[in-house]
């Protein structure tokens, strides 16, 4: 945040039916999640950071996609596809994730990014702009680039060690 990067977190989570029987306990949950956001912000703002992470307004995505997108210094463009709820887990579980690196592939997932930031609506919000001009900022490539074999795929499993 320092740096001046930016950072947005679109929330995919529905929000909960008032009939369902868990509704207290979910919208409970939102309500903390969402304070602790807005206190990480205002942490930002104290220590003089002007650039704090933007939260789409909290608007519901109504999405399952958990994706995060960044511009690595010696990697360029890399987007990482998890199983993870990032929100909510307590990395307890075994989860997946994946990363690649490549700017065609990190232009997709902008463009996945700006349609499911808005949820069902079609406003165009300020952030569904942002992630559009960012992703028509990635210049069109073929997909035959050739990269050498070591470079290709690097796979790493990582396990957690077990509470004792």
């Amino acid at each position: 945040m320092k740096r001046g990067v930016q950072v947005y977190i679109l929330w995919g989570k529905s929000n909960a039916e008032e009939t369902d029987e868990n509704f207290e306990k979910s919208d409970s949950e939102d309500k903390a999640v969402e304070s602790k956001l807005r206190d990480f912000n205002e942490s930002c703002h104290q220590e003089g950071m002007l650039n704090v992470v933007n939260y789409n307004d909290f608007r519901r995505t109504d999405s399952h996609a958990k994706f995060v997108i960044t511009n690595h210094g010696d990697k360029g463009l890399c987007t990482m596809v998890s199983s993870c709820n990032f929100l909510y887990a307590k990395f307890e579980r075994f989860e997946a994730s994946v990363v690649v690196c490549n700017d065609q592939f990190t232009k997709y997932f902008l463009e996945i990014a700006a349609n499911i930031c808005c949820g069902k609506s079609t406003f165009d919000s300020k952030v569904r702009k942002e992630f559009r001009g960012l992703s028509s900022n990635i210049a069109d490539t073929p997909n035959d680039v050739d990269i050498p074999n070591n470079e290709k795929l690097e796979l790493r499993l990582v396990l957690k060690a077990p509470a004792s």
